[in-house]
């Protein structure tokens, strides 16, 4: 069973990951569990099978300690100790804001004697920005679970104990954000108002989710049937989305004669710079990091290996933020997609040979595939869908993604360089995005298109 060191290596970190896990369900009492490994040790340190079972248990200590040390404590000093009161307190804005259809989500930190982050939810207007200063006057309260969804915890992963509805706001000055950020939010508000003066909606509001990785504006029935038709993922920064659409862009490379290594390179270079557009947002630089590994793994051929390399990726994702195992679906989907890829992918291929080679096609078409078997039973628990159809739309539609972002990117070129001609520039995207949710509209209204549970 461990006859190699990558498989006990495996076997280490796969036991610290159960460790997180078991202790983000249940509460362990750690002194006895390893006080119960060390003799263990002791009495068994012959017994080769024991003490990799015992070291497997030392992995699984590890983790539930990882997780316990992530746990906060309220006092005077954290905003979260007055939830359920009144309280006035000054803030920096300290991510991009989340511009909804009808209200607009701030995360703000606190400056000066408490510290601590607070989601504030307010109007559309006026407008507030990264790096804002402001003072903010309002009933804080502790963020709750509401139908089935753990709320709380799904704020919690990223350090947000406290929560407040329209509060009083007065801005007090600007600048007191990261000034590269401040730069790049400001560069991406650009681009998205291009889009969004050129082409009509939804189609506006896609390309904006497919490009600058920001979904407002994007009609709730739209979303459902992007849900429904199991291509959610073309809209969301995952590493299944980073992964197919850096192999399709290595093999429109590689069909233009570069050599492999500098189509790896030109990707690398571009995903790095696309993760910089988008400022960075942790939920997207994890699944850079994952989709770029998967490439490398799909690249190299090295089964055992690529799988190593991405369940050691998860593991230092962790080790910097445990929570994100049990509260971060995206982290979820990601891994499950990615380890889908690496064994199934190739699989899958093999079986596709009514489909064309040519750019990637049906090696796309496999990665997908390959993804969503190992993700649908996650899909399924956290959503309650299941699709019938996504084989099919997938097929349809994926290989149309890299000229819809091509187009895209054209589209914002010319409005940067040559403005009078931007209207023309965006056209031939806007007939690709037609098409792209118009496969989606009509697969999503069939009667069998899925079920919800």
């Amino acid at each position: 069973m461990f006859n190699s060191s990558h498989k006990i290596f495996r076997y280490c970190l796969l036991c610290f990951i159960v460790g997180i896990g078991f202790r983000s369900f249940l509460t362990i009492n750690i002194l006895w569990l390893l006080v119960i490994t060390i003799i263990g040790l002791v009495v068994f340190f012959k017994n080769r099978f024991m003490v990799i079972v015992l070291v497997g248990l030392i992995c699984f200590s590890f983790g539930i300690l990882r997780y316990e040390s992530s746990l906060v404590v309220a006092n005077k000093q954290t905003v979260w100790f007055y939830n359920e009161t009144a309280l006035t307190t000054r803030a920096v804005i300290v991510a991009q804001p989340d511009v909804r259809i009808d209200h607009v989500k701030l995360t703000v930190e606190s400056v000066g004697k408490m510290t601590g982050k607070i989601l504030l939810k307010t109007n559309l207007y006026p407008e507030y920005q990264y790096g804002d200063l402001l003072e903010i006057n309002c009933r804080l309260k502790t963020p709750e679970a509401f139908d089935g969804f753990a709320y709380d915890r799904f704020l919690a992963k990223d350090g947000i104990y406290s929560v407040c509805y329209y509060p009083e706001i007065t801005l007090l000055a600007h600048g007191f954000g990261d000034f590269l950020l401040e730069k790049i939010f400001l560069f991406k508000r650009q681009l998205q108002q291009s889009i969004s003066a050129n082409l009509p909606e939804p189609h506006a509001s896609f390309l904006a989710a497919l490009l600058l990785g920001t979904r407002q504006g994007l009609p709730e029935e739209l979303l459902d049937r992007f849900s429904l038709t199991g291509t959610i993922h073309i809209i969301s920064i995952s590493g299944l989305h980073i992964t197919i659409l850096s192999t399709l862009a290595i093999r429109f490379l590689l069909a233009i004669y570069i050599s492999r290594r500098k189509a790896f390179s030109v990707v690398t270079i571009v995903l790095i710079g696309y993760l910089i557009l988008i400022g960075f947002p942790s939920a997207a630089l994890r699944a850079g990091v994952m989709g770029w590994l998967a490439l490398l793994a799909l690249h190299s051929g090295r089964v055992n290996q690529s799988a190593n390399t991405i369940i050691f990726a998860a593991t230092v994702m962790l080790l910097i933020n445990p929570k994100i195992l049990r509260d971060d679906v995206g982290f979820q989907l990601s891994c499950a997609a990615m380890l889908g890829l690496i064994y199934f992918s190739a699989v899958i291929e093999r079986r596709l040979k009514k489909i064309p080679k040519q750019f990637g096609v049906r090696e796309s078409v496999a990665m997908t595939l390959s993804a969503q078997m190992t993700t649908a039973p996650l899909v399924m628990a956290h959503f309650g869908n299941f699709s019938f159809v996504a084989p099919v739309v997938n097929i349809l539609i994926t290989p149309v993604l890299p000229a819809v972002m091509i187009g895209g990117f054209a589209g914002l070129g010319v409005s940067g360089v040559v403005p009078t001609l931007t209207t023309y520039a965006y056209w031939p995207v806007l007939f690709l995005l037609q098409y792209v949710i118009g496969v989606v509209n009509f697969f999503g209204e069939l009667f069998f298109a899925g079920f919800r549970l």
